[in-house]
């Protein structure tokens, strides 16, 4: 529920999640996720169910059989 509830709380002040860009990078390049992490991905999972529609309209469009004009 905690989840949930942080997704929908930055979706509705319209933000897009905390952007936390992999928070800590050890010495050779390798990402060591965090909490920061871990929270940022379920906002990021939130965001893609919410408002399927929105993203997603040129997918709906294409979907869709066009009826054929005889003209």
């Amino acid at each position: 529920y905690r989840f949930t509830a942080l997704g929908i709380s930055t979706m509705a002040f319209n933000l897009n999640g905390f952007n936390f860009n992999q928070s800590v990078v050890d010495s050779q390049g390798r990402v060591i996720n965090t909490w920061a992490d871990i929270i940022n991905r379920a906002n990021l999972g939130m965001e893609v169910m919410h408002e399927r529609n929105a993203h997603n309209f040129p997918l709906d469009l294409a979907a869709v059989e066009v009826p054929s004009i005889n003209g």
